[in-house]
């Protein structure tokens, strides 16, 4: 895959822990290692603990793929701080709820609460990704 990325803001952190290059680092400075995991930017470089690392934070990044991912996919962290595909946010009616119909309402009112997704978006992906270990550009978004 594609080697060419656009980083538009990159820091320097002092590494809290072994990261692996092209993966997703947390604001703890350590690699993403719980799915759907916040991620601060992407290693550009390995590390181990107290190593200064080069973190792309906005713009365009390369990351390793954690599976088949397409053009356009919205990208989350897996447990190994690879890109996977985000799951769709799914919402559910409880039993006894009354459908509505009318002719500015097609079938139930379903309330959402609250304003965090279960699982943070981090990236969109510029480029596919065929299986896990696929290197690709993705946008990153915070």
């Amino acid at each position: 895959m594609g080697e060419q990325y656009t980083p538009t803001l990159a820091l320097t952190v002092k590494s809290g822990g072994v990261i692996t290059r092209r993966r997703f680092v947390g604001f703890d400075k350590i690699q993403v290692a719980v799915a759907g995991k916040q991620a601060f930017g992407v290693a550009q470089q390995d590390a181990v603990l107290d190593d200064l690392l080069p973190v792309t934070v906005l713009g365009s990044a390369i990351i390793e793929a954690g599976g088949v991912i397409a053009v356009g996919d919205s990208l989350a962290a897996d447990a190994q701080g690879r890109a996977v595909v985000a799951a769709n946010l799914v919402a559910t009616v409880d039993a006894g709820v009354t459908a509505v119909t009318s002719s500015a309402v097609n079938g139930a009112i379903i309330t959402l609460a609250g304003s965090v997704r279960p699982e943070k978006i981090n990236a969109i992906a510029m480029e596919a990704a065929g299986a896990a270990g696929d290197m690709i550009e993705v946008l990153l978004v915070k």
